[in-house]
């Protein structure tokens, strides 16, 4: 199985990542995608989802970006206080 992934930031305006598998979560702040290395969070203002081609693993998205992050841990933004505080 190939792992190669790319990310190109243009400008801090755009952003192209190769190697993904799906977009789990987005909204005009944050993106979550599912690629071949791992969870990668992009966070910025006024994001949009400029193209996905999900066929070839390619993720287009406009706005300001502010990060790109590999995470290591699943984020849950619907898990309660109350959930968080007892585990």
């Amino acid at each position: 199985m190939e792992t190669n992934q790319n990310i190109k930031i243009e400008n801090r305006k755009s952003v192209t990542i190769s190697g993904v598998n799906s977009v789990k979560s987005f909204d005009a702040e944050e993106f979550i995608l599912d690629t071949k290395l791992g969870t990668l969070e992009i966070e910025g203002k006024d994001l949009v989802l400029g193209k996905m081609d999900l066929e070839n693993g390619e993720v287009l998205i406009k706005g300001s970006i502010d990060k790109v992050e590999y995470s290591t841990k699943e984020k849950n933004k619907k898990e309660s206080l109350v959930k968080r505080l007892f585990k």
